[in-house]
């Protein structure tokens, strides 16, 4: 009887441990010696897949952070082009001037020094640099000069006479168009830098996934060929020694059962990567198949890739390995084609079978990378929604900009009107990518809104409106118009007395054309008697009763009444429809 506990080494697999069996020292050496090489490409291949898994992941975090500097260069960009229009915008309102000396075009020459020096705040406050440094300095003397000039004429300006309008031709133009020239090209070189570095990981991350892709192939490949290696040598064995003694066929068992579990271990990593190995002829018959995407694998033996594949696929296939067959060099290819409205993607690499300097058959392996060309597609579809939302938040940014400095009298009141604001802003614009670009809720946006102001006025408000979800595009106006009108209720309405609160509301419902809109409405009192009296010539007014609702395609008023004001909005509604990230490019039409 033989031992139950006994377990079988290699040893006990030799010639040597079982009588009447001797070979050739020489043939018993060459397959020892390719089964050692196939463990060695085995071992290989998974060192090589752990370097690149590791590198993949380091890639990943400097690609992000390359793309992060990309988007920063493109705003600083984006603002050197916005002071050179200025400064353009500065040189046509001074030669107008100096033509006409009209008041209009002396106010204009004023107005764009203000803009002029603005945009060059920005671009300091967005990059630094000694050379840019530098440039502020240069172009900062350069504006205070044009500054002097304005004030000087100002002075002088009931005198009327022509040669005083010709103040600003004494000052070379290159006091401003010299820094000016200095900030685009560094901002130009600064750009082509951080796009080389992005460009760069991004063909180090193709060399990763490449590198990922090659382990596996060579150690499926090595572990197919052991496979069939061992396969063989235990069907010639168990055939030469059918009649051995018990110890001879235990041993055969306990090799069968370490095969068996080989070969399950090939499976399972075959399943798990999603890949798909076969073997055809020169005809592309398949002779072999494990993990087939279409069928089973004892179905497609015999049948060729036209049988089982869509038109779409096996046209591309077909004449890929024929072009293999014919050229003797293995190759890969990446295809898609559709099923059902969804296209897949394929990686195909294709080596031939070699047997006496002719091809005499393929063996291929497939792998499916649709979830990856998703990924990449998700992240194209995101660069594309954040430059998009780039452009509008600086269109609005810019207007908004342009009113409060004509309607403030002091920088710092425009700076600090302007920075709260930039908050509502932000605060709205964090609520929308926190629901993927679908909008943001309503009850939630008020909430916000009203904390960038003061987060303890949230215990004086009343909200009865049911919990919606508002369009990108709503959700922005409506934002801007509660902030206007919670720090109105704070200054002069409910909010600036302790007894003060605001009711919200709001509700949709469907008109007389049987088309659904939205009412929204403030209501304040502040426990008093009193009726406000309104400027409806102010920004906030503005805002209120013409920017958002023209915004939304709707109408809104302000009335005062006793105990403060109340604001009414209604415009068409639309819910949202949910979209994948991949099919946002309705919002760049």
């Amino acid at each position: 009887m033989v031992d139950e506990g006994f377990q079988w080494s290699e040893d006990h697999w030799s010639a040597q441990a079982i009588p009447g069996l001797k070979a050739d020292p020489v043939a018993q050496a060459i397959p020892w010696l390719t089964d050692r090489l196939l463990q060695m490409a085995v071992g290989f291949s998974a060192l090589l897949l752990f370097t690149a898994t590791i590198w993949d992941f380091q890639l990943i975090s400097s690609h992000n952070q390359s793309f992060q500097r990309y988007v920063a260069t493109q705003d600083f960009r984006v603002q050197a082009l916005e002071l050179s229009k200025a400064v353009t915008a500065l040189f046509h309102a001074e030669a107008r001037f100096t033509e006409t000396g009209l008041e209009d075009e002396h106010e204009d020459v004023h107005r764009m020094l203000h803009d002029v020096h603005i945009g060059l705040t920005h671009i300091f406050e967005t990059a630094s640099s000694d050379e840019l440094r530098q440039a502020f300095t240069q172009m900062n003397e350069g504006l205070n000069e044009h500054f002097r000039a304005l004030m000087s004429y100002h002075d002088t300006m009931t005198e009327k006479e022509s040669s005083q309008r010709k103040i600003f031709l004494q000052i070379p133009p290159d006091r401003l168009e010299g820094p000016l020239n200095q900030i685009l090209a560094v901002a130009k070189q600064t750009a082509l830098d951080v796009e080389a570095d992005f460009k760069s990981t991004s063909g180090q991350m193709g060399v990763a996934v490449g590198s990922a892709d090659l382990a596996l192939l060579i150690g499926g490949t090595a572990l197919f060929a052991l496979h069939r290696r061992r396969v063989q040598t235990l069907a010639t064995n168990e055939k030469n020694l059918s009649d051995r003694n018990t110890t001879l066929r235990a041993a055969v068992e306990d090799r069968t059962t370490r095969l068996g579990q080989v070969e399950t271990m090939f499976k399972s990593s075959l399943a798990a990567s999603n890949m798909t190995m076969f073997i055809q002829n020169t005809d592309l018959i398949i002779s072999w198949i494990h993990n087939p995407k279409f069928g089973n694998g004892a179905s497609l033996i015999g049948k060729r890739d036209q049988d089982f594949m869509p038109p779409e696929a096996w046209h591309q296939t077909v004449k890929f390995k024929q072009e293999v067959i014919k050229g003797g060099v293995g190759r890969h290819l990446e295809y898609s084609y559709s099923i059902d409205g969804r296209t897949i993607h394929k990686w195909l690499q294709i080596d031939p079978i070699m047997e006496a300097g002719r091809v005499i058959g393929i063996i291929g392996v497939a792998l499916d990378v649709t979830e990856r060309r998703q990924r990449e597609s998700k992240i194209e579809a995101l660069a594309a929604e954040l430059a998009h939302r780039n452009q509008n938040l600086i269109a609005v940014i810019s207007a908004m900009a342009r009113q409060m400095l004509n309607s403030s009298e002091t920088l710092n009141e425009f700076e600090n009107r302007f920075t709260t604001r930039l908050h509502s802003i932000a605060r709205s614009f964090d609520l929308i990518i926190g629901e993927d670009w679908q909008g943001a809720p309503l009850r939630e946006l008020v909430h916000a809104q009203i904390k960038t102001v003061d987060q303890a006025l949230l215990n004086r408000i009343k909200i009865s409106g049911k919990e919606i979800l508002a369009r990108p595009e709503s959700a922005e106006a409506i934002g801007a118009a509660i902030h206007e009108l919670t720090q109105n209720a704070l200054a002069y309405g409910a909010f600036a007395k302790p007894t003060g609160s605001v009711t919200i509301d709001w509700w949709v419902d469907t008109d007389l054309f049987g088309q659904s809109t939205l009412s929204f409405v403030w209501d304040e009192t502040d426990g008093t008697d009193i009726i406000p009296t309104l400027n409806h010539h102010g920004y906030g007014m503005n805002v209120l009763e013409k920017i958002v609702p023209k915004s939304l395609n709707g109408n809104a008023f302000v009335v005062a009444q006793p105990g403060g004001l109340k604001w009414r909005m209604r415009c068409g509604w639309t819910n949202p429809t949910p979209r994948k990230i991949e099919d946002i490019a309705y919002l760049h039409a």
